[in-house]
């Protein structure tokens, strides 16, 4: 049984990673949804970490209002005047009145337009992405939405640093809209551009933790690290020579243990370690097992949370029923945290 406490903490954890990405990159409305649905999951036994919560709350709240009264919105009279003229002056406000008058008509692809001229002006892209996505999504299809930003960064010179913040913030609004498999792509686009880029691998490794694997192995197979038919090849040698499909994958296609462990954590949804024979093991959790038992099962207790007396598990198949219910009987224990760990063999 996995440890709900622990898996709850590493979920907050998790989402307030995100929430910074998305205040760092100006998303303050997309940030603040987060930290309130963090705060609703925060345990009443962590006070400290709900004031801390409601405290990020407030300070966003007021910056959120800072800016709007900052950019106040068009009245009624404003986008009628607009909308007799059809276009406003070729500066920042003019255009940002004009854009806001056509998307409140529901004359979505003249406001495209209109958002795209901010692309050359000195003016935040942050600000302009939101507005720019849900006209470019009342009009278009999600596939044919990134034709248009493909063709938006073609058409404007751009520095790397700028194309990569619009796809990220494209990303994040292909997420909201549900496609979490177009954002993940612009994810990967902006990794190719800037491997550091903040907050990136963060969206990218809470997508794949969302995403339902049906294998082991198809983190592998997506990220092209091997292909279907090397697989059956692998599988076939793990056969024969009666090895794991682990130690084939890394001793002759050479692939890193770290990846085929992050595909397997992917698959399974816990986390992954390597085993580190100089960490101590607390004697008492070893007592009353054998070494023998241990090796055979592929197993291992590693410590325990002094507070909430779960137990931490390195264990090759968190799917094994027959091992998870041992390790309750075992270790006497009703809260268990599963870690994985490769076969050795």
């Amino acid at each position: 049984m996995h440890n709900v406490n622990s898996s709850k903490k590493t979920d907050i954890d998790t989402k307030i990673k995100g929430a910074e990405a998305y205040h760092s990159h100006g998303l303050y409305q997309e940030s603040l949804e987060i930290y309130e649905q963090i705060l609703s999951i925060v345990p009443k036994e962590d006070p400290a970490r709900q004031k801390n919560i409601r405290e990020i709350i407030a300070l966003i709240k007021k910056e959120i209002k800072d800016l709007e009264q900052d950019d106040p919105a068009l009245s009624s009279q404003d986008i009628s005047q607009i909308k007799a003229t059809w276009a406003g002056e070729e500066n920042v406000s003019g255009i940002l009145d004009s854009a806001s008058a056509f998307k409140e008509l529901g004359l979505f692809k003249e406001a495209i337009e209109e958002y795209t001229k901010l692309f050359k002006h000195d003016y935040p892209q942050a600000k302009i992405i939101p507005d720019l996505a849900e006209c470019l999504f009342k009009i278009h299809s999600p596939s044919r939405v990134i034709d248009q930003i493909e063709k938006i960064i073609h058409e404007n010179d751009l520095s790397d640093q700028e194309k990569a913040e619009i796809k990220f913030a494209f990303g994040m609004e292909m997420e909201k809209q549900d496609y979490k498999d177009l954002a993940f792509e612009f994810y990967e686009s902006v990794k190719a551009i800037d491997p550091e880029f903040e907050g990136i691998q963060t969206q990218i490794d809470l997508i794949q933790r969302d995403r339902s694997y049906d294998s082991k192995y198809s983190y592998l197979l997506e990220s092209n690290m091997v292909n279907a038919g090397q697989l059956q090849n692998v599988l076939a040698q793990s056969k024969q020579a009666n090895r794991s499909v682990e130690y084939i994958l890394m001793e002759n296609l050479r692939i890193d243990k770290a990846e085929i462990g992050k595909s397997l954590s992917l698959f399974y949804k816990v986390p992954f370690k390597t085993f580190d024979p100089e960490i101590p093991i607390p004697y008492e959790l070893l007592a009353k097992l054998k070494k023998t038992f241990l090796l055979q099962n592929n197993w291992v207790p590693l410590g325990w949370e002094m507070t909430t007396r779960a137990v931490d598990i390195l264990i090759d198949d968190p799917t094994d029923l027959m091992k998870t219910d041992n390790i309750t009987t075992l270790i006497k224990t009703k809260k268990s945290t599963l870690t994985l760990e490769l076969k050795r063999i």
